[in-house]
């Protein structure tokens, strides 16, 4: 079996003579009325995509089911897809007379391979596509909602899977939030769920997918909004969860190719579809920081940096060190796997960054931003230095004078699984209270410092 990754959510799968075209994209023209592009970016040639000989969709969604593709295809090609009205109605209104509608859990065999549609506890009836051909599995989640019940019934019924496509992304959810005005705190269980699932089935190979698109243009402020998980993030939890498996992120034009036992990645080996760079900002931070970006001159924003980094790691680190080392609040961050992220604004482009790995043996101050950063503290400069030279002021007022932000997306692999917080919401953050609003609260402990070793700096 040789799968050949399109990008966003298409997939061009061989197998046992046969050529299968799931959820086709057949063009690089923006999307969505001309707000989203392909991200990874990507280059294709839809005239050099061999014909298929069967035709896949998971559901009604326009990034899945795009007509203006669907127009270069042949009418007599057959189609498999969910029993969903609109689908179905769609596709013979295109004139594809050859469309078998799948219920969760059925299955078609088309020549030499065996298609099961599995389940999803979405909104919307949709379907994940498992593929079964010359001893070879590969499941493909899409979009389907899934938990551990799903893969645990996959590797009962059908077997380990060798190749998974993981949903890792819950930007439809976190999107209706935003614009709905319910803010941009989302369930991570679904995340983890997922995740869970993919793990289940014992993959040689996995990576995340359907999630492809960025915003542009006047749309592109949602980028920083509503795609928490970047794929290399899930890539290292994968592994964690994972260590006897290969977990990569993978480009559209990269092909996974299963024979005798084993799995080859082949870099960009696609004839008909290629890699193409495309700058997009999509990491995840849900806050007008024009709030903080109170512009400091440059002797106060050198000011700012030594009397932050001068309280980080004097009595601040030796605080830090006193509640560590004791039963207190601090286990919390130690048991959830928290990677605590503080960003000082100093002005429009100007941050410092530091960061505190409580995954780690030894607690280490380390500056920059950290690739696995869960838990994020955003403060104005000048207030936190306001707060610095008067610690007389509440720490209460540090928040309600509106000088920091917080949010989080803490979830890891603990005891060999994913795990999340078993409370969310006010819950968490009074299980998680942020270190540097509670230091403030409270008088320092006295004691050594907590140097900022150069080695252990992440720019």
């Amino acid at each position: 079996m040789r799968i050949t990754v399109l990008g966003h959510a298409g997939l061009y799968v061989e197998a046992a003579g046969e050529r299968i075209l799931i959820d086709p994209v057949l063009r690089d023209t923006p999307l969505g009325h001309g707000s989203l592009v392909f991200y990874p970016g990507r280059r294709l040639a839809p005239d050099a995509v061999p014909g298929p000989t069967l035709l896949v969709i998971s559901h009604a969604h326009w990034d899945h089911f795009d007509l203006e593709s669907l127009e270069r295809l042949p009418r007599d090609v057959p189609v498999v897809a969910p029993n969903e009205a609109s689908v179905l109605t769609g596709l013979r209104r295109m004139g594809f007379a050859r469309v078998t509608a799948l219920e969760s859990w059925q299955s078609h065999v088309h020549g030499g391979v065996k298609l099961t549609a599995t389940p999803s506890a979405g909104d919307i009836t949709e379907m994940g596509v498992l593929l079964e051909a010359e001893g070879t599995r590969f499941w493909d989640m899409v979009d389907a909602e899934v938990g551990p019940e799903v893969g645990e019934r996959i590797l009962a019924e059908h077997g380990r899977v060798h190749i998974v496509a993981a949903k890792y992304q819950p930007q439809g959810k976190l999107q209706v939030q935003l614009l709905w005005g319910l803010g941009t705190s989302f369930d991570k269980r679904d995340v983890a769920r997922s995740l869970e699932a993919a793990s289940v089935v014992q993959p040689q190979f996995v990576f995340p997918y359907a999630c492809g698109l960025a915003f542009q243009g006047m749309h592109a402020w949602m980028n920083k909004q509503i795609f928490p998980f970047t794929q290399p993030q899930v890539v290292r939890l994968l592994r964690a969860r994972l260590p006897q498996a290969r977990a990569e992120q993978l480009r559209p034009g990269d092909v996974l190719e299963h024979r005798d036992g084993g799995v080859t990645l082949h870099a960009q080996a696609s004839p008909f579809v290629r890699h193409e760079e495309a700058l997009h900002d999509q990491d995840w931070e849900p806050l007008d920081s024009t709030s903080l970006d109170d512009p400091l001159t440059p002797a106060e924003a050198d000011d700012t940096r030594r009397e932050v980094e001068a309280l980080l790691a004097g009595p601040f680190a030796r605080w830090l060190r006193a509640h560590f080392a004791t039963e207190g609040y601090l286990r919390a961050f130690i048991e959830y796997r928290v990677v605590w992220q503080l960003v000082v604004h100093l002005g429009p482009g100007r941050r410092l960054a530091y960061a505190l790995d409580f995954r780690a043996p030894r607690l280490a101050l380390l500056k920059g931003m950290h690739e696995d950063a869960n838990y994020f503290v955003h403060v104005s400069g000048r207030g936190l230095t306001r707060s610095i030279r008067r610690p007389e002021i509440s720490g209460d007022l540090f928040n309600l004078c509106g000088d920091l932000r917080l949010f989080e997306k803490v979830l890891g692999v603990v005891d060999g699984h994913f795990f999340v917080p078993p409370v969310a919401g006010k819950e968490l953050l009074v299980s998680l209270p942020d270190p540097l609003t509670l230091f403030f609260r409270q008088a320092p402990a006295s004691g050594p410092g907590l140097a900022m070793p150069a080695h252990e700096e992440r720019a």
